[in-house]
């Protein structure tokens, strides 16, 4: 039995940190615009390649590193980025039995672009037939950012959660997660964690609410505790 196992996509990042660009807010919400030259030759200051990564692949290793008997659920294409993706994980001892190859689709490849503190992530999530393979209980399940178009898939995620309660939920939802949080589904996931995992502003899009930011860090846990409530209303 493990003692962990991480649910979620996989992707491979590549960081270019940008040298030419700035920020704009001269929109119609004020909102904080990554600028740059268009139609040009824009140079970059550096670029690196991570393989393995992604919310969950990231926890798989962490768990790992800690001693603790750690797993991977995902999905990969039968490329090379797929191939650095399971030997990055394979040489953390991270668990890559249950990672399929779907032979006519593409590891997923995200590109981050790095200015000043922030990151603005391009993200493109391939779209495999997500099945959950059959594995043995383990004592946690993390679960985190999937694609978009997987509502079947978190149905049988919800529905062997349903059928083996004594395995403890993780939970850091995703941006289509996030977006799907009132559906039936998703408050099966909310109500059912342990530990429920986002910032602020994650937080209040999930309770529908604009009275978390500006507070005080004690505001989330219990505004966090508030959202535990409405998911597990009928």
């Amino acid at each position: 039995m493990h003692d962990f196992l991480a649910l979620g996509d996989i992707t491979v990042d590549a960081f270019i940190k940008l040298s030419n660009a700035w920020v704009e807010t001269d929109n119609q919400n004020g909102a904080q615009e990554l600028c740059m030259p268009f139609g040009e030759k824009i140079p970059y200051q550096s670029f690196t390649e991570v393989a393995g990564v992604g919310n969950s692949p990231n926890a798989a290793v962490s768990v790992a590193r800690l001693g603790l008997h750690s797993a991977l659920v995902s999905n990969l294409g039968a490329d090379e980025n797929g191939k650095k993706c399971l030997e990055a994980l394979a040489a953390e001892g991270v668990d890559i039995e249950q990672v399929p190859i779907h032979h006519h689709a593409r590891t997923n490849y995200h590109f981050v672009l790095s200015f000043g503190a922030e990151r603005t992530i391009l993200v493109k999530h391939e779209a495999y037939q997500y099945a959950l393979p059959h594995f043995a209980p383990p004592r946690w399940l993390y679960l985190s950012s999937i694609g978009a178009g997987t509502e079947a898939y978190h149905e049988e995620i919800a529905a062997w959660l349903e059928e083996n309660p004594t395995t403890k939920l993780a939970f850091q939802p995703g941006s289509f997660q996030i977006a799907k949080s009132g559906t039936p589904v998703m408050k099966k996931l909310y109500a059912r964690a342990e530990v429920l995992v986002c910032n602020v502003e994650e937080a209040e899009q999930i309770i529908k609410q604009n009275s978390l930011s500006g507070h005080a860090e004690e505001r989330l846990a219990s505004s966090t505790e508030r959202a535990r409530g409405i998911f597990q209303q009928k």
